[in-house]
């Protein structure tokens, strides 16, 4: 699975008429799966049910999609201080996330070839990170990608909701909120 996200968003990769939804499954078959397996392999080796194990893979597939967008709003608005990763970096290395996606629907013709040039461009430099931010910020591009993966963190707590009270649950539930919540 995660070979065949590698290969789709190559095919996807610098075409800004890629769609959210394509996004997303890119998502799923990379990181999504990912975090989907290793909480499926643990709820394995603790001997669940079977409808144990699929409420633990369906909240790490969900968690997966909450980390990646996060992870994809952070880039715009985080500090390398903080975060450990160059403000842009995504952006720099020619990478379409949803909050560009989302932009680019709503952009008009100059600004939309500012993104382009950008995710094109040998450099990145502060001036024009900052021009793509106010892009962003100015369709709720960068709320819109916070607010989707606050939903999918919400969808992986509500996995959850078959397991009693527990300490190993509520680590989980904790997790969901740091993974959209972390530092910037």
């Amino acid at each position: 699975k995660t070979t065949e996200g590698e290969v789709f968003e190559t095919i996807k990769s610098n075409n800004i008429d890629i769609t959210e939804e394509d996004y997303l499954q890119i998502i799923a078959d990379k990181t999504s799966v990912l975090f989907a397996s290793a909480c499926e392999v643990g709820a394995m080796l603790g001997e669940v049910s079977e409808e144990f194990r699929i409420a633990l893979r369906e909240y790490g597939s969900d968690i997966g999609v909450a980390f990646q967008l996060a992870d994809d709003y952070l880039d715009y608005v985080s500090d390398e201080d903080h975060f450990g990763k160059t403000p842009g970096k995504d952006l720099h290395e020619g990478k379409l996330t949803l909050p560009l996606i989302t932009a680019l629907r709503r952009a008009t013709d100059g600004e939309a070839r500012l993104i382009r040039e950008a995710l094109l461009a040998e450099r990145l430099d502060d001036l024009r990170l900052k021009e793509i931010v106010g892009i962003l910020e100015k369709y709720d591009a960068l709320a819109y990608t916070r607010n989707l993966a606050h939903e999918y963190a919400q969808k992986a707590k509500a996995n959850l909701s078959i397991f009693k009270h527990s300490l190993e649950k509520e680590s989980l539930m904790t997790l969901a909120d740091y993974v959209v919540e972390r530092n910037r």
